[in-house]
Order: structure tokens, then C-alpha cells, then sequence
């Protein structure tokens, strides 16, 4: 993870992930700061929060992650 941002607050600065896919993010949108990623997804979460912008790659709602947030 490279910074927590608002949509990572409160989760471990590494963790394991689920990502049932094969699609890569290379870059953030404009505007928006890259969050976490992987070797083969150099971008698996971003965000621009004063926009209210957020997006994430991997599946943070499965039991295969282990600090799912179910609810």
C-alpha cells in the first residue's frame, strides 16, 4: 500500500487480496492518487476524495480476503 487515503483508513498497510481477474490498472485516473497495488496491477485502489472519487480493483467483500468488510 502506498499511502491509506479515506478508503483504505483502518486496514493494515499490507495485506493479502483477492482479485478473481486478469485486468491491470497502469495508472490512476487524472487527479486521483494510486492507493495500493501489485506486481501485476500497479494500481488496485485509487481515490481523488475531495472529488469523491474511489475505485479499487480487488474484492474486498469475499472471505479469500482476509480483512473483508462483509457489511
Amino acid at each position: 500500500m502506498r499511502e491509506h487515503g479515506r478508503l483504505l483508513a483502518g486496514l493494515p498497510a499490507e495485506q493479502t487480496c483477492w482479485m478473481s481477474h486478469r485486468d491491470a490498472v497502469l495508472a490512476p485516473p487524472p487527479g486521483c492518487v494510486a492507493l495500493a497495488g501489485s506486481p501485476r496491477s500497479p494500481v488496485a485502489a485509487f481515490e481523488s476524495a475531495e472529488r469523491g472519487v474511489y475505485g479499487i480493483q480487488f474484492h474486498p467483500e469475499v472471505s479469500h480476503t482476509p480483512s473483508a468488510r462483509t457489511s
